[in-house]
């Protein structure tokens, strides 16, 4: 009798059964789990403030995707890898994603303070417009004052507002009210085509309206 074949389809067989029961007893892959979420920065903050729906304490880590809102008296600042500072006012709401260099700003409502570098990757999306500064050290303003209406101001540094129809550039010193809906039919809001740009302290003292000042938000670079 041929005992060599028997043995060795044995052999083969516990083989088998031993790598079978190291995949099982391995950990489990997901390449849509594997990818942890990335690290925007740190944030400090005053209360009321709340990351996620959850009060922030004196200083948190954000990550991409995480939402921030602020109460009456809250605020809280995100501090940057870069030493970029974003800067969330009292009654606001926003949400921060990463995408490599680039940072998406989402202001769902009230006003960012943001203080960027020269060629920085952060950007602000409010009322369907994207709020970019130019490739400069800037510091700058944006404030959702309606659902179609939008207040950017630049203390120092340029920046651009883009729309699905046009963009236009507030220079350093200036603002910009930036309305997404239909113009009041006035000549001066024609020749503008609904964006209006004013210097700052020139903005109408209307019921609701809020202007934009220089000074109003002191940014101040992290601690080492």
């Amino acid at each position: 009798m041929n005992w060599g074949e028997p043995m060795r389809n044995r052999f083969l067989a516990q083989v088998m059964v031993a790598v079978l029961c190291g995949l099982m007893a391995g950990p489990a892959f997901s390449p849509l789990s594997a990818a942890a979420p990335a690290t925007m920065g740190r944030v400090v903050a005053n209360a009321p403030a709340t990351l996620n729906g959850v009060a922030i304490p004196r200083e948190a880590t954000v990550f991409s995707g995480d939402r921030l809102t602020t109460g009456a008296d809250g605020w809280a600042r995100i501090y940057l890898a870069e030493g970029e500072q974003i800067h969330l006012a009292a009654r606001s709401e926003a949400r921060a994603a990463r995408s490599g260099e680039r940072v998406d700003v989402e202001l769902v409502n009230g006003k960012l303070s943001l203080q960027t570098n020269a060629g920085s990757g952060v950007n602000v999306q409010t009322n369907g417009l994207a709020i970019v500064p130019a490739n400069q050290d800037a510091v700058w303003e944006v404030t959702r004052t309606a659902p179609n209406e939008v207040l950017v101001a630049a203390h120092s540094g340029s920046v651009e507002v883009r729309g699905a129809n046009r963009n236009v550039t507030v220079p350093a010193g200036r603002s910009a009210r930036v309305s997404t809906a239909p113009a009041p039919a006035t000549p001066a809001a024609v020749a503008a085509g609904g964006v209006m740009l004013r210097p700052p302290g020139a903005c109408e003292r209307r019921a609701g309206a809020r202007c934009a000042t220089a000074g109003s938000t002191r940014l101040r670079r992290a601690s080492a």
